[in-house]
C-alpha cells in the first residue's frame, strides 16, 4: 500500500465518519424534536383530565342537589321512610331531573335555578346523609 492510497482510504474513512455523525446528530434532533411534542402532548392530556375531574365534580354536586330535592319530595308527602339513596345513586341525572321537575315545575337541570329553600334543604342533605360540611 502506498502513502497516496493510504491518504484515500483515511480521507473516505472521514467522509464516511463525518456522515454518520450528521446522521447521529440528525437523529439526535428528531429525538428531542419526539420528545418536545410527547411533553405538550402530556400537558395536554393533564388537562383534559383536569377538565374531566371538574366536570365530573359538577355532576356529583348536581346529583346530590337533585337527589337532596327528591328527598325534600318524599317529605313534603309525608312518604319519607319511602326515600332511599340506594333506589336513586345509579340513576342519570337527566332521570333525577325529570322527578324533581315533578316537585317542582320551573325546575332547569341547565340553569340550576333551584329556590333559596330548596338550595338551603340540599346543604342540610349534605350535612345530614353525606357527613359534608
Amino acid at each position: 500500500m502506498t502513502v497516496d492510497t493510504a491518504n484515500k482510504e483515511e480521507i473516505v474513512t472521514e467522509t464516511q465518519l463525518h456522515t454518520q455523525d450528521t446522521h447521529l446528530n440528525d437523529n439526535i434532533d428528531q429525538l428531542k424534536q419526539t420528545l418536545l411534542d410527547l411533553k405538550s402532548k402530556n400537558t395536554k392530556l393533564f388537562k383534559i383530565e383536569d377538565n374531566l375531574i371538574q366536570d365530573n365534580i359538577k355532576i356529583s354536586n348536581k346529583k346530590m342537589s337533585l337527589l337532596a330535592c327528591i328527598e325534600e319530595m318524599y317529605e313534603e308527602r309525608k312518604e319519607s321512610s319511602n326515600f332511599k339513596y340506594q333506589d336513586y345513586e345509579n340513576s342519570s341525572l337527566e332521570e333525577l331531573a325529570q322527578l324533581v321537575k315533578q316537585y317542582d315545575n320551573s325546575f332547569d337541570l341547565n340553569n340550576d335555578n333551584l329556590s333559596k329553600d330548596m338550595k338551603l334543604n340540599i346543604e342540610e342533605y349534605k350535612k345530614r346523609v353525606l357527613g359534608i360540611k
